[in-house]
Order: C-alpha cells, then sequence, then structure tokens
C-alpha cells in the first residue's frame, strides 16, 4: 500500500504564507493605511487552499492551472497534468521572473505562464515567493548559503577560464527557496512520520519523498501520522494554533 501526499510542493506554499509581512518594509504600515489587506490575505489563504487541501472530488490545482487560459495551450497542443507539473516546477524553483517586485515599468520582464497565473489568482503568495527568491534568509554560515557558495565559485572557476564574466551572488540566491521546501518536506516526513514509524514495532515501511509504502493492515496508523506532521509543519498565517492537513491518496500496489 502506498500513501501519497497530493500535490506535495503546492501545498507546501499554504506554509508560506505565514511569512507575507516580510515582503513590506514596514506592514504594519500597510496596515494602518490599508485595514483590509489582512482581510484580502485570509481570503487569498482560504482561495489556495481549495486548490491544494480540500478532499473534494476533481480537485487538482494542475489539473485547474492546464484549463487556464494562461496554461491551457502551450505551444498550441492541450498539456497534460505531468506537462503542466514540470512547468510548475520550474516557475516554483527557477529563477525570479514576476514583475510584482518590479516598480519601475521599464526593467519588467517576460513572465512565464505559471507566474502570470499566480499574478491573476494568487497575487500574495506570488509576491511571497519572488521576495524570498531575491533576499538572502539564510545565515551566511548555514548549509545552504555554503552549498549555494561553493557551487557558485566552481561555476566561476570554470567561466574564468572559459573567459566569461563571473555570475553574482545574488543571481542564485533563488536556490533558497527550493532548500527551504525540501528541509520542510523532510521535517515533517524523516523527523516526523519515518521517525515515529521507525518506533513501532513489527513495521515495515518505505519512504519515498512525500510517500510511504507500508502493509495494508498499516494503512490507518500511516495516514493518521502523516495528517499529524504534515498539519504540524504547514501552519496557518493568522493563527499558528492552526495546521493545514494534507489530501492522501492511496494506491494499492
Amino acid at each position: 500500500m502506498q500513501l501519497d501526499i497530493k500535490s506535495a510542493h503546492p501545498f507546501l506554499l499554504l506554509n508560506w504564507y505565514q511569512h507575507f509581512h516580510k515582503t513590506w518594509d514596514n506592514y504594519d504600515a500597510v496596515l494602518r493605511a490599508n485595514p483590509f489587506v489582512a482581510e484580502a490575505l485570509d481570503e487569498e489563504v482560504k482561495r489556495y487552499r481549495e486548490h491544494v487541501a480540500s478532499e473534494g472530488a476533481g480537485r487538482d490545482i494542475y489539473l485547474w492551472a492546464l484549463n487556464q487560459d494562461e496554461l491551457q495551450y502551450e505551444g498550441g497542443v492541450a498539456s497534460d497534468r505531468g506537462a503542466i507539473k514540470k512547468k510548475f516546477y520550474k516557475f516554483l524553483y527557477g529563477t525570479a521572473l514576476s514583475n510584482c517586485l518590479i516598480r519601475d515599468p521599464s526593467q519588467r520582464r517576460q513572465q512565464c505562464p505559471f507566474t502570470d497565473l499566480f499574478d491573476e489568482h494568487f497575487p500574495m503568495l506570488l509576491r511571497i515567493i519572488e521576495w524570498h527568491k531575491t533576499r538572502q534568509f539564510y545565515s551566511d554560515d548555514s548549509p545552504q548559503m555554503k552549498r549555494i557558495r561553493t557551487k557558485l565559485r566552481s561555476e566561476n572557476s570554470y567561466r574564468t577560464r572559459k573567459n566569461k564574466p563571473k555570475l553574482k551572488l545574488s543571481g542564485k540566491l533563488y536556490k533558497q527557496f527550493s532548500y527551504a521546501n525540501q528541509c520542510l518536506e523532510g521535517e515533517a516526513m524523516v523527523r516526523g512520520v519515518c521517525h515515529a514509524l521507525a518506533r513501532k514495532d513489527d513495521f515495515f515501511f518505505i519512504p519515498i519523498h512525500d510517500a510511504i509504502i507500508c502493509q495494508p493492515s498499516k494503512e490507518k496508523i500511516v495516514r493518521n501520522l502523516m495528517l499529524e506532521h504534515w498539519r504540524r509543519h504547514v501552519r496557518h498565517p493568522s493563527d499558528e494554533t492552526i495546521g493545514f492537513a494534507p489530501v492522501i491518496v492511496t494506491t494499492k500496489l
């Protein structure tokens, strides 16, 4: 029996809403000037949650995206779910391409289809994603920044030998975002679910990223642990006592 977190990476983005205040120099001043911002944030969280954490039949953010104007006919041919998922990963973990943080119109760039989609439907979440792709939020001595700097030095060493200009650290900061989501997934699955399962007697399981393979008789135990630990790590921005529960898909092997 295999239990998967449905649309795990889109679901993880719910946790980032709690960082919306960081994207403003003075969020308190923003709220004083426009008190409806907090309400709009809550409304967007509810709307996004319906796409990534709803048990409703047919609720699938990739299939929903496929039918939106921004992504429906990429290259003139209707895209399938797998192709849409690849585009989402490229949008989420690639370089920052949104214009949402650029004030000078002359500096604006062409956005990717998923960026356009989020700009239209989830602009606050897009702002959070782009802000974290363009700022250093890990400390210099963190494993994440050490890895980014090591890879940058290696790449620049190669470029020097080829007489090419060196790349700047600012152009690699977007990699922090993927590391952060990997850590969040690891906290829920490895330190949470797998650690709890490993302490149980007569329990065989195999972890695969955001999925667990187990005996059919253990399905309920695994499901409950997955719900518990993912809910613990994906929190509501307005109330830290509230955790979001993912949708778990079960497949018989």
